[in-house]
């Protein structure tokens, strides 16, 4: 005769990513991990809105979310042309738009430019904020991924957010 050995009964995965999620991202007044103390909240369940905002990298999409939605409705922001890449120092017209494009975005503040074609320091490193947060090579050159990546429309930042 074999004898069965009873199952254990295999843990909730949704439990289990849960009870990870706040060890990993609790932070101070947050639920947290007050949660697990919490005998009304005995099983973390997907979906439990409290717990994904307590992640920054959540309340940093919603925020860009909105900032982006209200650019959009503003009319969104123009391409840089394509062309030879820009670096510290050039002088040309397509360093204007560049100034355009990321004073919309908040990487050059209005105050910091003049409308000027040179492609100046404060103008550098507002390229450098941008290719950071685009995961770009942050060398402050606007080479074709750069440019690429300036002319990728608001809409469709929109939905990359969205989609995250």
């Amino acid at each position: 005769m074999i004898r069965r050995r009873a199952m254990k009964s295999r843990p909730n995965l949704y439990s289990l990513f849960g009870i990870f999620f706040l060890l990993i991202f609790s932070q101070p007044g947050t639920p947290g991990l007050a949660i697990l103390h919490d005998n009304r909240h005995p099983v973390l369940t997907p979906g439990d809105e409290s717990l994904y905002a307590s992640c920054n990298g959540y309340l940093r999409l919603q925020k860009a979310l909105r900032k982006y939605k209200e650019i959009a409705s503003q009319g969104g922001w123009s391409a840089v042309t394509k062309g030879a890449s820009l670096k510290e120092g050039d002088k040309e017209e397509r360093v204007i738009e560049l100034r355009k494009r990321l004073i919309v975005t908040g990487d050059l503040f209005s105050e910091e430019t003049r409308e000027e074609d040179i492609f100046d320091e404060k103008l550098h490193h507002a390229v450098i904020r941008f290719q950071k947060r685009h995961g770009l090579k942050e060398d402050g050159v606007v080479g074709s991924e750069t440019i690429k990546s300036l002319n990728v429309s608001v809409e469709e930042r929109i939905r990359q957010i969205e989609i995250n």
